[in-house]
């Protein structure tokens, strides 16, 4: 009995190595770090955002909607502060009714909202 415990620990000890993987000659390690598109970009309302708004919301979100106000950031900006611009735009996406907008705007709104919405 005592012998098959040995060769039991033996086999246990020796039959797991580690493994070293090497990069080939010459070729250096890359970062595999993600760079945020947030940590790319400036993204404010002036220089972004009012496109998108103007593109995507205005025709339901003008000065005589009862619905809110998006046509300047001083209108859009209490549904900024609490929160149902971010929650149907890009929690939700049942906004705009005609369907969620495009990926790449998406992200932008998102960098945005997460830097705290800046006007310029």
């Amino acid at each position: 009995m005592k012998n098959i415990l040995f060769i039991a620990i033996v086999l246990f000890a020796f039959g797991c190595k580690s493994e070293v993987f090497e990069l080939p000659q010459n070729q250096e390690p890359t970062d595999t770090t993600t760079v945020s598109l947030c940590d790319t970009l400036t993204i404010s309302y002036q220089n972004k955002v009012k496109q998108i708004v103007d593109a995507n919301c205005i025709a339901c979100h003008d000065q005589n909607s009862a619905n809110g106000n998006f046509t300047n950031f001083q209108s859009l900006k209490p549904y900024l502060d609490n929160g149902s611009f971010e929650n149907r735009v890009i929690v939700q996406k049942n906004m705009p009714p005609s369907g969620p907008l495009p990926q790449n705007s998406l992200d932008e709104l998102s960098c945005w909202l997460g830097n705290n919405y800046p006007e310029n």
